[in-house]
């Protein structure tokens, strides 16, 4: 191995890379929008604090390459790094992949008694690449394609749902969820972890830095298309809401740096379940005294 610059440098200090893949989808189902194409095959993605990426550096000064804001792709096919941060205003910290669930069907308009209104189809996200960090809302999405994408994946027959945080992103994941209420309507799934220096995220308030995102609606009362009140949305969830985690919950002082998934080797022919290992600048867990590190899982 030797050190050797096919990339270029940056103006700025690098925070976090990513692959990702695009992949073609339906962005409303069965509304009338067409299918969108696979748009490009895998590219390396970079977010930190720079506007300018590609340039050389001598030592000394930086020459410039392409203007970026804060994010940036790089294509093999194209030899070239493209701006992806287009309306991001300050650092990005965080970079994973996501594959969004459906957050429901579409309602059409019914006299029957009860009358029910249209409930258009929500926007159905494909496999995104989910960016957090210090900008304005802190977390947004990219499908890969031109803008990027809020995470606010409701119906736009109805209000739009809050979909960003009061602060900032410093860590993503995906874990492996368990069904949170047995014979109730979630069900185990993949879910997003979103971590930082945060207290209110989506729709939740003092949520203490780390929530969970990405179950459908599953409420009585607006879940259920037959009910006037229908709203499909994916919702946001604290660490406690679903799943018998240890110390899953919420960090009371100080923020979260760092999150990694992890599946340790099974002892004496014993699985152990997978767990979120948790790092940052805290002391407390769901009130327990905690050194800075955690874990989340089904023990």
């Amino acid at each position: 191995w030797v050190f050797f610059d096919p990339l270029g440098s940056t103006d700025g200090p690098v925070r976090t890379f990513a692959t990702f893949d695009p992949v073609a989808f339906d962005p409303d189902g069965s509304g009338p929008a067409p299918q969108l194409d696979d748009p490009s095959g895998e590219v390396l993605v970079m977010g930190g604090d720079f506007s300018d990426v590609g340039g050389a550096f001598d030592g000394a000064n930086y020459t410039p390459g392409a203007p970026a804001n804060f994010l940036a792709s790089f294509s093999v096919d194209d030899g070239a790094w493209t701006d992806r941060g287009v309306g991001l205003d300050a650092s990005v910290r965080a970079l994973t992949t996501y594959d969004f669930v459906d957050p429901g069907e579409q309602r059409d308009p019914s006299a029957d008694p009860p009358p029910l209104g249209l409930v258009a189809d929500p926007y159905d996200a494909p496999l995104s690449l989910v960016i957090g960090g210090a900008f304005t809302g802190g977390i947004t999405t990219w499908d890969g394609r031109d803008q990027l994408t809020p995470m606010d994946f409701s119906s736009p027959s109805r209000p739009d749902q809050p979909s960003t945080v009061n602060g900032t992103v410093n860590a993503l994941a995906v874990i492996e969820d368990t069904d949170p209420d047995g014979d109730g309507p979630d069900e185990a799934q993949q879910m997003l972890v979103i971590a930082g220096s945060f207290t209110d995220a989506g729709t939740l308030t003092n949520v203490g830095n780390i929530v969970k995102f990405g179950r459908p609606n599953t409420d009585p009362l607006t879940a259920d298309p037959e009910l006037p009140a229908y709203e499909p949305f994916l919702r946001w969830d604290t660490m406690i809401d679903g799943g018998a985690g240890f110390g899953g919950g919420t960090t009371g002082t100080g923020e979260v740096h760092a999150l990694r998934t992890w599946d340790p080797a099974d002892i004496n022919n014993t699985a152990i379940a997978p767990i979120l290992v948790i790092g940052g600048d805290f002391t407390t867990l769901e009130g327990q005294p905690v050194g800075n590190l955690a874990a989340y899982g089904n023990t």
